[in-house]
């Protein structure tokens, strides 16, 4: 099983704190997370830039994140500092690989990193619930929300989110916009209206496929308009990861090299002296390693297997 890390979406969760306990907090959460699942794979998949496309698209695309509206630029400039030593120092000193591609948003990496490597099962640790779009019988989202923790599966879809498959869900999504990432619902048709849309359809191309049937019910009726179609159509491009920079298959290329390429053996050693300077992060950090090098030495043997002819 792999797991595909949502670094970006995990690592704010501990940033709130010092340095040294956003970085112990979040070895310490993966750890359980990985005593949890035993994934014989693990990368983490971090934001480079804000996808261009989508900003042209919609300018106001990611412009008014909450914790960018209730921080200061000083508190702001923390949290980043401490993203960036556990993606230079942290995480490589542990043998992680780390997906990072100039101009590639997380969301697209990870969309990527599973069309890379299709076969077996994939578990996306995230707190995004966008990625539930990719939920099937082989990829499934831990989702790691506060007092919501769940796994999402095929199975459970219906369970937590009133949606009999991925396709209804994105269609849910399509309607009712991402407020985190400043991306409007269609105009007129609440989350109680977009509920009924998708329990009568299968998804955006059922409903588009019945445009002239459906549009006879009200439940449709702020849907197919001049300006609702518009509206889906833009959020359809801005939020359907299917059709964004992962989906290129240079991009899936480019990941899949990554992954194969970011495996080595990492040592306390080695741990001891990148984090010579942080004592008290290095401890942690060798700590973690009895979880995390286990799992780096799985994948690299499952690497080993898969770059052989």
């Amino acid at each position: 099983m792999k797991l595909w890390v949502d670094a970006p979406s995990i690592a704010r969760k501990f940033t709130q704190r010092d340095e040294y306990d956003a970085v112990a907090g979040f070895l310490g959460h993966m750890g359980k997370i990985i005593r949890r699942l035993q994934p014989s794979a693990l990368a983490f998949f971090w934001d480079e830039k804000r996808s261009a496309r989508r900003m042209s698209l919609w300018p106001r695309y990611k412009a008014a994140r909450s914790e960018q509206r209730e921080k200061t630029p000083e508190e702001m400039a923390r949290i980043f500092s401490h993203l960036d030593f556990l993606r230079e120092r942290v995480l490589p000193a542990l043998g992680t690989p780390q997906i990072r591609l100039p101009g590639m948003e997380a969301d697209d990496l990870l969309y990527a990193g599973v069309q890379a490597f299709p076969a077996g099962r994939t578990i996306i640790l995230t707190t995004d619930k966008d990625f539930i779009q990719l939920v099937d019988s082989r990829v499934s989202i831990l989702l790691d929300r506060p007092g919501q923790s769940c796994m999402v599966t095929e199975r459970t879809l219906r369970d937590y989110f009133q949606a009999n498959s991925a396709g209804q869900y994105l269609l849910l999504r399509l309607l009712s916009g991402d407020r985190s990432d400043g991306i409007p619902g269609i105009g007129g048709l609440g989350p109680v209206k977009a509920q009924r849309v998708i329990e009568k359809c299968l998804g955006l191309e059922d409903l588009m496929a019945r445009k002239e049937e459906l549009s006879q019910d009200p439940d449709f009726a702020h849907i197919f308009t001049p300006e609702g179609i518009a509206n889906l159509d833009r959020n359809w491009e801005l939020m359907d990861l299917s059709r964004g920079e992962g989906s290129d298959p240079t991009t899936i290329d480019l990941v899949r090299r990554a992954l194969l390429g970011g495996i080595h053996q990492s040592s306390t050693e080695e741990i001891a002296r990148r984090l010579a300077d942080k004592p008290l992060i290095a401890s942690e950090v060798c700590f973690a390693l009895l979880d995390f090098e286990a799992v780096v030495t799985q994948m690299s043997a499952a690497v080993e297997r898969l770059r052989k002819p």
